[in-house]
């Protein structure tokens, strides 16, 4: 794996810490909101998706 898959944009670390947030605010386990987290990151298309 290279360095340039793991670099995130700003607006998608942000998108992710909020996400990230919300779910142990929901009293998931770390673990648990880590993985929903994504999920719910990666449902979202607009937030992934190349804009023209």
């Amino acid at each position: 794996m290279t360095a340039d898959l793991l670099t995130l944009k700003p607006e998608h670390e942000e998108i992710l810490t909020s996400l990230f947030h919300k779910c142990l605010d929901e009293g998931m386990p770390k673990d648990k909101a880590f993985k929903e987290m994504y999920r719910l990151f990666f449902e979202d298309e607009k937030n992934w998706l190349n804009e023209k």
